[in-house]
This record gives structure tokens, C-alpha cells and sequence, in this order.
């Protein structure tokens, strides 16, 4: 639980430096940011799965690097189901999806020791 934690706090500020970072991208503050992770993680476990199943052969053909066009998909979900949370196109949030994976990947390396 205190793993989950971690990396919702994680995720929360990854997207404040984010919208530090890009331009086009904007949250209102860390409580925004919390809330907006919670979504991102519920997009991510819901619809993720079925993008990701009917993407399948451009997932296969572009050697897995069509995933970063299915998270920025969700991000743009997120953005859109949010009021305090804005990314201005598609780079931006392809920009923000990679980060986000960066961080994410990072904080399972450390944490995930099982």
C-alpha cells in the first residue's frame, strides 16, 4: 500500500514538472495533479488494455513504439475529463507520456523488488 502511495505522489509531481517543462500543458496545482493521477491510473487500467488489444499490429509493426501514441491517447482522456488539468495537442502529450513512463519505470525498478 505504501509502494501505491509512492507512486501516486510520484506520478503527481511528474505532472507538475511537466506542465513546468511544456507549454502546452497546465494543472492548477498538486491536489489537481493528485486527483488527475488517480484518473490517469484508472484510464490506464480500464481503456488502455483495449486500445492496446485492437492497436495490436501497430504495436507489433512499429516495435512497440505505437504505445506512446496510446499513452498520449490517454493523457488526452485524462485532459478531457478533467477541468484543472489541459494539454494543449497531441506532441505535448506525447512529451508527458513519455516522461510519465520514464518516471513510472524508474519508480518500478526501485520499488518492485519482488
Amino acid at each position: 500500500m505504501k509502494v501505491l502511495l509512492i507512486k501516486w505522489v510520484l506520478n503527481a509531481a511528474t505532472l507538475l514538472i511537466g506542465a513546468k517543462l511544456l507549454q502546452g500543458v497546465q494543472v492548477k496545482g498538486f491536489a489537481s495533479a493528485m486527483f488527475v493521477a488517480v484518473i490517469i491510473g484508472i484510464l490506464n487500467v480500464s481503456l488502455k488494455p483495449i486500445l492496446s488489444f485492437f492497436s495490436f499490429p501497430f504495436i507489433v509493426l512499429s516495435l512497440g513504439l505505437f504505445t506512446l501514441v496510446i499513452n498520449a491517447f490517454v493523457l488526452m482522456v485524462a485532459a478531457a475529463l478533467s477541468e484543472d488539468f489541459k494539454i494543449g495537442g497531441f506532441w505535448n502529450a506525447l512529451v508527458l507520456g513519455v516522461l510519465l513512463s520514464i518516471v513510472n519505470s524508474a519508480a518500478s525498478s526501485i520499488f518492485d523488488k519482488n
